[in-house]
């Protein structure tokens, strides 16, 4: 299959000559959004926070509708995560990851334009081109997602989308994004994506309204528990002695388990 039917089917296999840190569903999600920029803004400009081996690039890399990509990626040997657990990024470089994505189009390099920083020390004019479609997925704190998606939002196009990876993880930095949105009162649009993304609008072209869409949403239910199930090791832990005897006397203690 041509990659134009690749996209319209939705077919993950896009994504198998590069390592993408992502579940299947996710892929699924973040193509038709793809989809979904490409048949209202062709062509289209897309960013990424968060690139390593340029996993989830690849998809805009292959598109010839994606006339312009930005990767900003600090290139951080560990980094750390809300879950507790901090990662590890070996050979970590964008000339690597420009090499790989060398093998996949011959223009790839053109097309992208890279920088080794934190998403707030880039410079917003650096960002020629607004983007129609943002994915955040670098530092999964929600110190760094606030920070990211300030940035998002200050070089997004007038429509687009932020997509933000990995929602059981920093679900209270969106959380805090939403509440802010809401008390700032300007029109938008969220909405979860199975698994694990969380998607902002902004702007009047509908775009989570697209056709393309419609599969991922019919699919919603499976995400949500994805992202139910992602945390349930803490909720087995506290369940375990020592840590359910004192839940158990907390809430005796209370009288928060009697119902009048």
């Amino acid at each position: 299959m041509s990659f134009d039917e690749q996209l319209a089917r939705l077919d993950v296999g896009v994504f198998d000559r590069l390592p993408s840190q992502s579940s299947r569903r996710d892929r699924r999600s973040l193509l038709a959004c793809q989809a979904a920029v490409r048949r209202r803004f062709a062509p289209y400009t897309y960013l990424e926070i968060g690139s390593y081996r340029g996993g989830s690039l690849q998809p805009h890399v292959l598109d010839a509708s994606c006339a312009r990509i930005y990767s900003i990626d600090p290139r951080p040997a560990t980094q750390a995560d809300a879950g507790g657990v901090a990662f590890t990024y070996h050979a970590n470089s964008t000339e690597r990851m420009l090499r790989e994505l060398d093998q996949l189009a011959p223009d790839a390099r053109s097309r992208i334009t890279t920088f080794d920083l934190a998403a707030p020390a880039v410079p917003r004019e650096a960002i020629a081109v607004p983007p129609q479609l943002c994915f955040i997925d670098g530092e999964h704190t929600d110190e760094a997602l606030a920070r990211d998606f300030a940035f998002c939002r200050a070089v997004l196009a007038r429509d687009g989308l932020i997509l933000c990876h990995d929602a059981p993880v920093v679900y209270n930095g969106l959380t805090a994004i939403v509440d802010a949105l809401d008390a700032a009162g300007g029109p938008y649009r969220v909405t979860h994506l199975p698994d694990t993304i969380f998607a902002f609008e902004f702007g009047e072209a509908r775009l989570l309204d697209d056709p393309a869409l419609q599969p991922v949403m019919a699919d919603a239910a499976h995400g949500y528990l994805f992202s139910l199930r992602y945390n349930d090791y803490y909720r087995r832990l506290a369940n375990r002695w020592p840590l359910r005897a004192y839940r158990a006397a907390r809430v005796w203690w209370s009288g928060a388990n009697v119902a009048d």
